[in-house]
């Protein structure tokens, strides 16, 4: 049994030499924060956009690239804004979550932040020029990176919130980016506690710093590890002018040694790899006890964000991104269901994974409803990554997907050019309504199909399959299926909830060799439902296959 925090006194001896927010003008009771706080949390927003905070190394543009000019620019305020952020004023993103390590003045700092988040970076040129630029923010202009957000935020009547990945496990890829606090304390690690064989803490640190050798999350069963979090997380409510946290469990949600991916019958997998590959199966549930460690991590958050907001004078919002579903993120110990019962968290973003073409697109009506349960509003994220060749198109017909299923805004990963539509469509179910749009199936893709058929695929669509276009222009509806290795004496069948289609438009035209064929469909109205639609095939031919390796439907407006 490891000591607490305070044992160890590494929250006792902590010196904040960041000047604090300054309490607040407004006195309130705690009754009162309560309800100022439902109200913040009700506010509409249409787009909250996600930055993982690497635009202080230059990054930015449409392809989020950096160069030498972009590196040094930001050490100015406008240098900075403009990689991200500046050109989002007008849009529909009214709330920026920004994630920032060494742009912050904590940590530089003696502090919890510090302790529990301070790493060298794997590239060490690239952290060289990050933390002079920030320096050159804070002696220039006295702002650190996120203050940098917070001035324009406040500017441009936005809101910020700090966004915290709570057990990021990109070392577990690059060994460089080990934490001091993993490198003093290996036992520390989720790869440690579920070893095997006994092992010292000096052999599991040789083993992490190989690189996928032992899993490298830090364990949040050891007490330690929990009161860090929220001593780290009270400095940034005491230290900036934020309007919330983001606990982001996506990167990673693996908190604890009893919760493990099965891949296959036995195998155990890395769960960040899987994040990234999609899940060939599902987490055995983190044990109890491991569930209400959480719990009482999340209790501790409120009530430190009800203290900070009473200084303050002002609420403190809490954020937290879930899985998939509620019971997929509780096999992690993500207990959204009490936090929610308990008044934990103000805001719930689940979120899909995966690669594989389709699996992003999944269901995530179970969690709006349980936030929605409780009067908590849920903002669905939209994840990029460009293995899922996402086009603007997709990404359209994801949120309108979303809408449906009754998101009340967007949020995003991963998305970083300021300038593209897509800040100016995607939050307005109306204005969505009427643009062209393509659904993606929800399911991992490619599938095998023969005689005997295949696995049903879902297309997840939005109201506008159905409504009649208010304009001079009609309404398209095609269904795309590509199907790879096939001929003409496969003679391919497909059934869309239940309606055999006649009339296939295949490209290149069918022939006595394999090919990859696009078979195109148009759809009629009458048979589209919403939100799901089924999609079945299967080839006549007796003792053959084919492969579905996609499957879309577009929605097209066309003169």
């Amino acid at each position: 049994c490891l000591p607490s925090i305070l044992a160890l006194g590494l929250v006792t001896s902590f010196v904040l030499t960041a000047d604090p927010i300054v309490a607040g003008e407004k006195e309130l009771t705690l009754s009162e924060l309560k309800k100022e706080r439902h109200k913040m949390a009700t506010r509409k927003r249409r787009i909250i956009f996600n930055n993982d905070g690497d635009d202080l190394d230059g990054h930015g543009g449409p392809n989020n690239e950096r160069t030498e000019e972009t590196a040094q620019g930001t050490a100015t305020p406008a240098g900075l804004l403009k990689l991200r952020t500046s050109a989002l004023f007008g849009s529909q993103v009214d709330a920026i979550f920004y994630h920032s390590i060494y742009g912050m003045k904590l940590i530089y700092q003696d502090s919890a932040f510090k302790t529990i988040y301070e790493f060298p970076d794997r590239k060490p040129e690239r952290r060289k020029i990050g933390v002079k630029n920030c320096q050159a923010l804070m002696a220039n202009y006295g702002m650190d990176t996120l203050e940098v957000m917070i001035d324009y935020a406040r500017k441009n009547g936005l809101e910020i919130f700090y966004s915290n990945r709570v057990n990021d496990v990109h070392d577990y890829y690059f060994p460089k980016f080990l934490s001091a606090l993993k490198v003093r304390h290996p036992e520390y690690t989720i790869g440690h506690a579920e070893s095997k064989d006994p092992r010292t803490p000096t052999e599991t640190l040789r083993l992490m710093r190989k690189g996928r050798q032992s899993y490298t999350g830090l364990n949040f069963g050891l007490e330690v590890v929990r009161d860090l979090t929220v001593e780290a997380m009270r400095e940034v409510c005491r230290t900036y002018d934020i309007d919330g946290i983001d606990l982001d469990f996506f990167r990673s949600p693996r908190l604890f040694a009893s919760s493990q991916i099965k891949y296959g019958t036995n195998k155990m997998v890395n769960v960040m790899e899987q994040l990234e590959k999609g899940f060939a199966g599902s987490p055995p549930p983190a044990g109890p006890q491991d569930i209400e460690h959480l719990n009482d991590m999340m209790r501790k958050i409120r009530v430190m964000t009800q203290e900070e907001g009473l200084r303050r004078g002002k609420p403190i919002l809490v954020a937290a991104r879930g899985i998939i579903d509620p019971e997929y993120s509780l096999a992690y110990g993500m207990d959204f269901r009490t936090w929610l019962e308990e008044d934990l968290i103000d805001i719930v973003m689940p979120i899909h994974h995966g690669i594989p073409r389709g699996k992003h697109l999944g269901s995530l009506q179970a969690f709006i409803q349980l936030a929605h349960q409780y009067g908590v509003p849920a903002y669905p994220c939209l994840r990029f990554h460009s293995a899922y060749q996402q086009t603007r198109l997709d990404c359209r017909g994801e949120a309108v997907s979303r809408f449906a299923e009754g998101a009340d805004g967007i949020t995003t990963f991963n998305k970083f050019d300021p300038q593209h539509s897509m800040w100016h469509e995607l939050g307005d179910p109306n204005k969505l309504q009427t643009l062209d749009k393509t659904y993606t199936c929800p399911h991992s893709l490619p599938v095998t199909v023969t005689n005997n058929g295949c696995d049903p695929l879902q297309l997840l669509v939005g109201d506008d399959v159905l409504s009649t276009p208010t304009t001079k222009k009609h309404k398209e509806v095609t269904l795309r299926i590509n199907v790879t290795g096939i001929t003409s004496a496969h003679r391919l069948q497909v059934k869309f909830n239940g309606f055999r289609l006649e009339n296939a438009n295949p490209l290149p035209h069918l022939s006595t060799q394999p090919q990859e064929v696009c078979f195109k469909f148009s759809i009629a109205a009458e048979l589209l439902q919403v939100p799901k639609n089924t999609v079945t095939a299967w080839v006549e031919q007796p003792g053959k296959m084919v492969t579905i390796d996609d499957l879309h439907l577009d929605v097209l407006f066309v003169d």
